[in-house]
């Protein structure tokens, strides 16, 4: 672990005698469509834990990035399902600030990785016990002919209201809900953040810019929160919009939901973040986010990044982090989640024998990056 550092533990002391509360649902608008509390979550009636979560990570900017990691949890390089274990706690000693984890296939056993969701569900309830922050992404299954996500055939404005497949998209919504409604020790609902939709500007996916309009692409985003909002009543889910990558900021906003739908102001990147030749179009990138985050009073993280293999065995500081720690407007990015380390031929962070290892370690004892121990208590 690393070493105690009195001016983190200061602002952290600071941090959490001065985050928000959250509001007790006597307070809250019970409006049907309540605008968004300026510089607070996106919903109104946000969950007390939830609305700390909020706050407590925009508290985070410029102060430090929290590491992320995608299934750390379920698998590693040459194991899995093991008693909490991690790639990442093997090499460093700590676990991830940040757990990702996936939807895909929800209704089914397992996962679109072959993670059962039972387990998923374990491993959720266990993050949010150790004060860690769980996100989901959704790799959706074509609503109309069945297969991957990356069929591209158009059917957004089938899952539209009076559209002919309005009503099985609700009911895979109500499948991911059922799963999603997890409780903490005192029954209260786990926050999470939910980032479905995303590299929405690629062209990959059937929900991507190849495959439907803006209209469609904006009504669908609004339709699935308002439905999680209004129809589930869950309010614990903070929202996380990440395009892949951009040039501007206008090019960033192209199909934006708007504020009172979006919480993360996320990207994910894995073009400039291979090596240090791209290095300064990636602050360049991180250093749009962060403004507009600034601006719209929003988190700002880069939620997906990495490089196949890890081929260059100083990326994590002499990159990812030289990167984030570029300026006073990198540093506002609050969290950075890699993505997952499925096989020897398919990985994204560092394990233990990976020529990367002893790179991670520096980058783990840099005082700008948070681990899960490190972490104040996110939901208070």
């Amino acid at each position: 672990m690393k070493p105690a550092r009195l001016c983190a533990a200061l602002w952290l002391m600071g941090l959490i005698s001065g985050c928000a509360e959250g509001r007790e649902p006597s307070d809250m608008n019970t409006d049907q469509n309540p605008s968004a509390p300026a510089g607070g979550p996106s919903d109104p009636r946000a969950s007390k834990q939830a609305a700390a979560l909020f706050n407590n990570l925009k508290q985070f900017a410029g102060r430090g990035v929290l590491f992320g990691h995608h299934e750390t949890l379920a698998y590693g390089i040459g194991w899995k399902d093991r008693d909490l274990d991690s790639d990442i706690r093997q090499v460093c000693g700590d676990f991830p600030a940040v757990f990702g984890w996936d939807l895909g296939q929800i209704g089914s056993d397992n996962n679109i990785n072959n993670v059962p969701f039972e387990k998923i569900r374990n491993w959720v309830q266990t993050v949010y016990a150790k004060n860690g922050i769980n996100t989901f992404s959704w790799h959706m299954r074509h609503p109309g002919t069945g297969k991957g996500s990356w069929d591209t055939t158009p059917v957004v404005n089938r899952l539209l209201p009076g559209g002919d497949l309005h009503d099985p998209y609700k009911a895979m919504l109500d499948r991911a809900a059922a799963f999603l409604d997890m409780r903490g020790p005192e029954g209260e609902p786990i926050p999470m953040i939910l980032r479905f939709f995303h590299e929405h500007n690629g062209h990959w996916f059937w929900w991507s810019k190849k495959s439907c309009t803006a209209d469609e692409f904006i009504r669908l985003w609004r339709f699935t929160v308002d439905y999680f909002r209004h129809e589930k009543q869950m309010h614990q889910f903070l929202y996380a919009y990440s395009p892949d990558v951009f040039r501007t900021a206008q090019e960033y906003l192209d199909r934006y939901p708007g504020d009172d739908y979006v919480d993360v102001l996320g990207m994910d990147d894995y073009q400039f973040f291979k090596s240090a030749a791209s290095r300064d179009r990636a602050v360049r990138s991180l250093e749009i986010l962060a403004d507009l985050a600034d601006q719209k009073g929003k988190i700002a993280a880069l939620t997906e990044t990495g490089v196949e293999r890890m081929p260059d065995p100083t990326w994590f500081t002499q990159v990812l982090l030289s990167a984030l720690n570029a300026n006073e407007r990198t540093r506002r990015i609050v969290w950075v989640a890699l993505w997952r380390n499925e096989s020897r031929r398919h990985f994204f962070a560092t394990w233990p024998q990976h020529k990367s290892a002893e790179d991670f370690r520096a980058f783990y004892d840099d005082p700008f990056t948070v681990f899960l121990s490190e972490l104040p208590p996110m939901y208070r």
